[in-house]
């Protein structure tokens, strides 16, 4: 089955060139150091998935094409967002 295309052009230009990666927030361990306990953020395996299917991480449309314009705008092989802790969202060039 081809892929279908995109109607949504920020979409399918993203898709294009990165690859999404979404890790999704678990918790936070303590790691014993020389120096005292350090605070490590966990996250669930990270999920590959597509600028039509990030809708299900971030709803805000608003907040979703202000980062599509950020990673575009920035032109680096690995940009990374976190947003609101819960949620690591990296985006890979191809």
């Amino acid at each position: 089955m081809p892929a279908q295309h995109s109607h949504n052009p920020l979409n399918a230009e993203i898709n294009k060139y990165y690859i999404i990666h979404v890790a999704e927030y678990k918790g936070t361990i303590d790691i014993a150091t020389p120096n005292g306990n350090k605070k490590e953020n966990i996250y669930y395996p990270k999920q590959i998935v597509s600028a039509e299917t990030l809708n299900r991480y971030v709803e805000d449309e608003k907040l979703k094409i202000s980062l599509f314009n950020d990673v575009l705008n920035a032109g680096v092989e690995l940009y990374t967002r976190m947003i609101r802790k819960r949620l690591k969202i990296e985006f890979r060039s191809k």
